[in-house]
């Protein structure tokens, strides 16, 4: 895995008060990696908003492709838009099952349904909410793409 900090704006300005503060963080973050089942990922993550799309989210398969698409720049909130194709067809909308929640308060339905698998895990004694392990490994792999700053090394 490799990864590429910068920092292109000098300065933000905040929604509420509109005053302008410096920028002391990345604002630029993208890495490219192998996952273990040998497929290769790239992500790009920017700060501010984009012109174009804020949320692209393109997975290419032997059997089709898949496109998810939101006009704000955050996984975990609503406008969503998915698409696929298989095989010759072009790109067409998918329907996202109502069990998903689409319709629920994006700002609260995630919280909501995670409170739901944590539940469900302990009257069932399943395990597949997420655990403190998994938030381990999310923040290590974080921290090393942080640190890779263009090295190629595996993380």
């Amino acid at each position: 895995m490799s990864g590429t900090l910068v920092s292109r704006r000098a300065t933000i300005r905040m929604m509420e008060s509109k005053e302008v503060v410096p920028l002391d963080v990345a604002d630029q973050i993208a890495f490219t990696g192998k996952l273990t089942s040998g497929g290769v990922v790239t992500s790009h993550f920017r700060g501010g908003l984009s012109r174009a799309t804020n949320f692209h989210v393109e997975i290419n398969g032997s059997r089709g492709d898949l496109l998810l698409t939101n006009p704000v720049g955050y996984i975990g909130l609503g406008g969503f838009k998915l698409m696929g194709a298989e095989a010759d067809e072009t790109l067409h909308p998918i329907s996202v099952p109502d069990d998903f929640g689409a319709d629920d308060n994006v700002l609260t339905g995630n919280v909501k349904k995670l409170y739901e698998l944590f539940a469900s895990d302990l009257i069932s004694g399943t395990r597949q909410s997420p655990t403190f392990g998994d938030a381990v490994k999310l923040h290590r792999l974080i921290h090393d793409v942080e640190h890779s700053a263009g090295v190629a090394r595996n993380v």
